[in-house]
């Protein structure tokens, strides 16, 4: 006895409805939202002029004095231009499969592409991460020259060769002790990190984000998040709270980790988003009635870029 005809329209509705709610599912637990500036863009090219200092508040009532000039720092101290790239994903469906109405196994076919999704803009952003591009004052993002100066308050590259108290001598898996180390190191840096203006560029709750290889999460994890465990060794916990552990399985060298500072405005990625993931489910055409073929199809546009390099720390074990 023949099954009951598939209803194609619905199903179309169907797969669609499925992958977008699996876009958000994916989206939530996604690495770059945890440390990109999230910026919708309305054209193919945007170009973004918020870096640079910012004017200081100076005091001008009567018991300041007279004669009190306001700060007034031009808007486009520095700018940097970022062009959409173009995203397309395509997966086939036998054409067997939606005849015989195998719904849930279609149904899960376009969730995993909306994973698929999301997870290539984690693994693009951690490319661009360590391709160690330029960001806004024209020099490659982990650098000690920074506005042309050098020294500490404008080197945001920590190695043991410069860094007294990260003195680490393993490749991949460091103790929690190194991990202490790298914590201090990093947490030194951020607050002494200084502007073009020679200002302090982070002050206040910081939320700082490590991004580490698979191989280094054990030891951060003790240090930031877990805290010590009654009967257990390897349990730091020295700075519990101050900052979240993600492992980042795109990494492409276990002896270098990141760590983001994410509570201010500008951080140190841009994810400019022009198109976000559309979703079709096509069921005409050649490729069904030649190639006995369904095609479900995503396409977007957008893409990554380095921005601020005083909200971002890279630390490498040599």
């Amino acid at each position: 006895m023949q099954g009951k005809p598939v209803n194609l329209d619905l199903l179309r509705r169907t797969t669609r409805a499925d992958f977008y709610k699996q876009i958000g599912v994916s989206g939530a637990q996604s690495i770059y939202t945890k440390v990109a500036m999230d910026v919708d863009s309305d054209s193919d090219q945007e170009t973004y002029a918020f870096f640079g200092a910012i004017s200081k508040p100076k005091r001008t009532d009567v018991a300041a004095g007279r004669g009190q000039i306001i700060e007034d720092e031009p808007f486009k101290d520095y700018s940097m231009s970022l062009k959409n790239a173009t995203w397309d994903w395509r997966q086939t469906v036998e054409k067997e499969i939606v005849e015989d109405a195998k719904l849930d196994q279609i149904r899960i076919r376009a969730q995993q592409g909306a994973d698929s999704g999301i997870s290539f803009q984690d693994e693009r952003m951690s490319a661009v991460i360590e391709a160690n591009g330029a960001t806004y004052d024209g020099v490659a993002c982990f650098a000690g020259t920074h506005h042309g100066g050098s020294g500490a308050t404008k080197d945001n590259d920590l190695t043991s060769a410069d860094d007294a108290n990260l003195n680490i001598t393993v490749t991949t898996q460091p103790t929690v002790t190194d991990a202490e180390n790298t914590v201090s190191a990093v947490m030194t840096r951020a607050r002494t990190v200084t502007d073009d203006q020679a200002r302090i560029a982070n002050s206040g709750e910081l939320n700082m984000v490590y991004l580490v290889p698979p191989g280094m999460a054990r030891a951060f994890q003790a240090v930031i998040e877990v805290g010590p465990v009654a009967g257990q060794t390897g349990n730091s916990g020295v700075y519990k709270g101050k900052g979240t552990v993600v492992e980042n399985p795109f990494s492409t060298n276990g002896a270098i980790g990141y760590a983001f500072v994410t509570s201010k405005p500008v951080r140190a990625i841009v994810y400019q988003k022009r198109i976000p993931w559309e979703f079709k489910f096509i069921i005409d055409g050649y490729a069904w009635d030649v190639l006995d073929k369904a095609i479900m199809k995503g396409r977007s546009r957008w893409d990554f870029m380095l921005a601020d390099w005083k909200k971002v720390f890279r630390f490498t074990y040599s």
